[in-house]
């Protein structure tokens, strides 16, 4: 699993988000965004949803990930909103 800190870019869907400002070698490797999937086993920690975000909060997400067409991917099992 991942554990990350970044900030979100936009908001997908009611249950999926991107974040951009990735860490370490993510951003090396040329990635300059990351999806960030939830679902109704996600935890939410200072926020009740991905509807409660907003573009421009920072947010730590854990979750496996994976690459996706390309794009790195999360499917968040815990999302805190700093």
């Amino acid at each position: 699993k991942t554990w990350m800190t970044a900030t979100v870019a936009s908001k997908l869907s009611a249950d999926t988000f991107t974040l951009q400002g990735l860490p370490g070698l993510l951003g090396t490797a040329g990635f300059s965004t990351m999806t960030v999937n939830t679902s109704a086993q996600t935890m939410f920690q200072n926020v009740s949803n991905v509807a409660a975000l907003t573009v421009g909060d920072t947010v730590s997400v854990r979750g496996p990930m994976f690459t996706a067409s390309g794009i790195p991917t999360i499917i968040a099992s815990k999302i805190q909103k700093r």
